[in-house]
């Protein structure tokens, strides 16, 4: 209680946490669920979509972790083990790819999902030219 008063309490309880011992041995023991992965790249990559296409969900399915079928209601782990294997990782890529190409619209059912990697990404950072688009696909060659 030395610190009771002290303006910086909170710089003090988060490098307590950080530089604790049961800190250090937790690291890498846990990875993201698949649909919080898959939210997280949505998140990242500042997709637009109004109805999340029904791929998203088998995604995530695939990755092991199906929506709404947990059959115990104690929620579905959160541990490394659970998540770090070749299928779902091997999926995680997939839906990034997925995610980044455009490649999970179900536009017959008004399920139209985007993401402009390209309008993202500052002009002066941009290694490739755009060589031809057709329909949704779009071919690079490097400059």
């Amino acid at each position: 209680m030395e610190h009771r008063s002290s303006p910086d309490q909170l710089k003090r309880v988060v490098e307590t946490i950080l530089l604790s011992a049961e800190f250090s041995q937790a690291w890498g023991q846990k990875i993201k669920r698949p649909m919080e992965a898959a939210l997280s790249m949505m998140r990242a990559l500042n997709t637009d979509f109004t109805r999340i296409p029904g791929g998203i969900t088998w995604m995530c399915s695939m990755m092991g972790q199906p929506v709404f079928e947990r059959r115990s209601p104690d929620g579905y782990p959160d541990v490394k083990e659970t998540w770090a294997n070749s299928m779902s990782l091997l999926y995680r890529w997939n839906f990034a790819v997925g995610i980044s190409e455009n490649w999970m619209d179900e536009e017959d059912q008004g399920r139209v999902i985007r993401t402009d990697i390209l309008g993202q990404t500052p002009t002066e950072l941009r290694t490739l030219s755009l060589w031809q688009t057709s329909g949704s696909s779009v071919c690079w060659i490097a400059p």
